[in-house]
């Protein structure tokens, strides 16, 4: 251990004359990027690359080799991500005088495969959610890639974005700098829906996916579509959501409409693959929060979950936790039980590992509001809104929730609902 401390520290002192401070070269001139993924391309389909902010030090850089999982060849050959660059892209008045900490890392796929995004470290990056670097790659045509996030110190999480998109600029993909002032538009739309109203980031991210594939299914059958038609299938989308906006909500989401119908990335098929798959997993969430389990004694419907970061204020453990809130029910006729144990005696949370199948162990929020009522006997035909938690050593495999009459001696559940923990919302 102390030979690899020793060489790390090494390569750590040397690494500030091997890394390079890159550039963005976005460009003018559109191409789809299914006609750049040819054969050559995808010989090299595992390829994987890193941006690193260019205000770290060394032993940040060091501490984000960590996060990252990476050898120290990948760190020396990675972007350096300035201020320069991340105005290039984002066009937001960063220059050479702003610092820049959050980094990503990207793993180029085979065309079909979309967008992943994982934030390595949610209690450090304050303003770009998941779905929101996930939406923007797509709106940007940064397609067929898994994306990795990463802060060793609180950011709002732009910087990244950028050396993403200076990822795919020096692997030959040229992306359209309008598409990325399209796509950060988007962002600040995302942004501007979370403070106004009482969505979800979930449900504003799967609003701004329906609307983006609707875009791209309407210019399957024209090449343009009239400002009239695009107004139309906003309103549309949320009338059928049952979202009832701003003016000002809305004219942003049909401008972005707009301008995104305006792109090649819109006319891209890879483009359509991503956004199915997209509001395909979303989709599935929004199955396992509407559902309503009925068992011999009782009723649950999962209302929502979330990750809380060791930091979150209704955590006191030192672990990141998954917390469910959900509604119980009791049927008539049965005898009085608190909604916590009746989650314990019916349901388990399940995690698989690659070596290991996990069974979490439900514990209370330690949020006041929930102890207050933890111990509350729920009354026959009694109906009341809980939560429970536990502790994850992973957050982004996925979970699997599953509903037993009773969970300690049933062998096969009744219902099963796996959770994407990539989709979920973090805190």
């Amino acid at each position: 251990m102390k030979n690899k401390v020793l060489l790390a520290s090494l390569f750590v002192l040397t690494l500030a004359n091997t890394l390079v401070v890159i550039r963005g070269t976005a460009q003018e001139s559109p191409s789809s990027q299914s006609e750049i993924l040819g054969s050559s391309f995808e010989t090299n389909n595992e390829m994987t690359r890193l941006s690193i902010g260019v205000s770290l030090d060394r032993n940040q850089i060091l501490l984000l080799q960590e996060i990252f999982d990476v050898n120290s060849e990948l760190i020396s050959t990675a972007v350096v991500t300035d201020g320069n660059s991340v105005n290039l892209y984002l066009e937001d008045g960063s220059n050479e005088s702003t610092d820049i900490y959050s980094s990503a890392k990207v793993e180029f796929k085979n065309p079909g495969y979309g967008v992943q995004v994982n934030i390595l470290t949610p209690e450090n990056i304050s303003s770009v959610t998941e779905s929101m670097y996930q939406n923007a790659a797509i709106a940007a045509g940064a397609l067929n890639a898994d994306i990795q996030i990463a802060s060793v110190v609180p950011v709002t999480g732009e910087g990244a974005l950028a050396g993403v998109y200076e990822i795919f600029s020096q692997s030959g993909i040229e992306l359209n700098s309008q598409d990325i002032r399209n796509a950060e538009r988007q962002i600040q739309i995302e942004q501007l829906l979370l403070e106004q109203t009482n969505l979800s980031e979930a449900e504003i991210s799967r609003l701004i996916t329906m609307i983006n594939l609707s875009v791209v299914e309407a210019l399957e059958n024209s090449n343009e579509i009239p400002e009239e038609k695009i107004t139309e299938l906003v309103e549309d989308i949320l009338v059928d959501l049952g979202y009832d906006l701003t003016d000002d909500a809305k004219s942003a989401l049909i401008q972005s409409a707009h301008n995104f119908s305006q792109s090649d990335v819109a006319k891209d098929p890879e483009t359509k693959k991503a956004l199915e798959q997209t509001l395909s997993n979303y989709e599935q969430l929004s199955d396992a929060y509407s559902q309503r389990f009925e068992l011999d004694n009782y009723y649950f419907k999962i209302d929502n979950a979330k990750i809380l970061s060791p930091e979150h204020e209704d955590n006191v453990t030192q672990n990141y936790l998954i917390a469910i809130y959900y509604t119980f029910e009791l049927k008539e006729g049965e005898e009085p039980i608190t909604a916590s144990n009746a989650w314990r005696n019916s349901v388990r949370m399940i995690q698989e590992t690659p070596n290991t199948i996990n069974q979490l162990v439900s514990a209370n929020v330690p949020g006041t509001d929930y102890l207050s009522r933890s111990n509350d006997l729920v009354k026959p035909g009694g109906i009341v809104q809980m939560s429970i938690s536990a502790s994850l050593e992973d957050t982004d495999l996925p979970i699997e929730i599953q509903f037993y009459n009773d969970a300690r001696n049933d062998k096969f559940p009744l219902y099963s609902v796996d959770l994407d923990l990539s989709l979920v919302e973090r805190e």
